[in-house]
């Protein structure tokens, strides 16, 4: 059915005398966001991802598919609303397919533990633990769930009660059929090797194919989605490093970047300069970067970062008025914004695990006004009073001021 459903819109596309135009179903695809709660820094011509998750499960007719890291739930949460959304869905006949990874599972038993075991027991409902990516130290980083095999939403956030209530978190909610195909190709191939460890990616990139189409102004729109880590050692077509390092070498004017962390090494401590190395040569050309991280991270990683004339914020979010909450007040949101045209939108920190050893996800995107919305998103974190500088003090230590 998958690769009928692929035949038919090649030959829809063939047959076309000129690009889809955003009317088409093919340029449907909408930003989300997510924001810390008592603070001024959400959007209000954004959707929040708890309405536009539930509006998805309330509209499922025959599938829910579910790839996330993990599950954490609070009572009377948000993310409360969206599972028992999803648990009536499975109850009214739905079948809903749950992926999860075991590391947090392992580590967290009495807690992350208890809710899998929770959805275990959801009628229709199939639940796969995978550690496929343990083999390399990875994980099943990459967060987004598919409904009917025709609306999916990827994103940074993780269903954890604190990404929807206490955190910073993107994310595309699409039914571009090119985009939504790509997705559920990764997800069957995830499914169907969860159990294996030495299982070789199998993801055509006939199936990988991007969604075009015109704006209001005729300008080309293009929206492809990526994975790593790289499936195909000897073309790298669908990985998505690669993409991101590209757009970041054909900046003309700026870089925005944004993630929770920066590390340029993996975790075993080798260097990874990759991304550190295409930045700075931005800079040597004359554009401007910035680079923003949570407040968790330690100065010394962007040494490197500063020397080379990259602007570094970092982001602190206040207490919430109840109190400490463990793993929240963050910004976790992954994206990049490249002269206002080009971004990327993914679920992958940076750092050279998370694009050589784990599951992530990526879109990348050449589309002025996509780009330009994530580009506001980023300036209204940037410039508010949560963000200070990182440079050095007087004894030449990096702190944030």
């Amino acid at each position: 059915m998958k690769l009928l459903n692929f035949i038919l819109l090649i030959a829809f596309l063939w047959g076309c005398s000129t690009i889809p135009d955003e009317s088409d179903p093919v340029a449907q695809i909408q930003l989300v966001e997510s924001f810390p709660e008592e603070t001024e820094l959400g959007h209000e011509d954004l959707p929040k991802a708890e309405a536009v998750w539930m509006e998805m499960i309330s509209k499922a007719r025959r599938t829910i598919d579910v790839s996330h890291f993990y599950v954490q739930n609070a009572p009377h949460s948000s993310l409360d609303r969206v599972l028992k959304a999803m648990e009536a869905a499975a109850h009214r006949g739905i079948k809903v397919r749950f992926l999860l990874d075991e590391a947090f599972i392992k580590r967290y038993p009495d807690d992350i533990g208890k809710a899998v075991e929770g959805i275990r027991k959801w009628t229709n409902t199939e639940l796969r633990i995978t550690n496929r990516w343990s083999k390399t130290g990875g994980v099943q980083h990459a967060k987004y769930f598919i409904v009917d095999g025709q609306d999916a939403f990827l994103g940074s956030q993780n269903l954890d009660w604190k990404a929807l209530d206490h955190i910073k978190e993107l994310g595309y909610r699409f039914r571009s059929p090119p985009l939504v195909t790509s997705l559920m190709t990764v997800f069957n191939d995830d499914w169907n090797k969860a159990f294996n460890k030495e299982a070789v990616q199998e993801l055509d990139p006939q199936f990988f194919q991007p969604a075009v189409w015109k704006d209001a102004n005729g300008v080309v729109n293009t929206v492809s989605l990526k994975v790593s880590p790289n499936p195909d050692k000897k073309s790298s077509t669908v990985w998505d490093l690669p993409a991101i390092l590209q757009m970041v070498r054909e900046a003309k004017t700026q870089v925005r970047i944004a993630a929770m962390i920066y590390r340029p090494s993996f975790h075993d401590r080798r260097s990874w300069l990759e991304l550190e190395s295409v930045l700075i040569d931005a800079v040597t050309r004359g554009v401007k970067v910035q680079v923003m991280v949570d407040n968790i991270n330690k100065p010394r990683f962007f040494k490197g970062l500063i020397d080379g004339g990259v602007q570094v914020g970092f982001v602190k979010i206040p207490t919430h008025s109840s109190g400490v909450i463990p793993y929240a007040r963050l910004v976790h949101a992954k994206y990049m914004v490249v002269d206002d045209r080009l971004a990327w939108l993914g679920t992958a920190n940076l750092e050279g695990d998370y694009f050589y050893s784990s599951r992530n996800i990526s879109l990348i995107l050449d589309s002025p006004k996509l780009a330009q919305n994530m580009g506001q998103v980023f300036d209204r974190y940037w410039t508010s009073h949560y963000t200070a500088m990182l440079k050095p003090d007087s004894q030449g230590h990096l702190k944030a001021h």
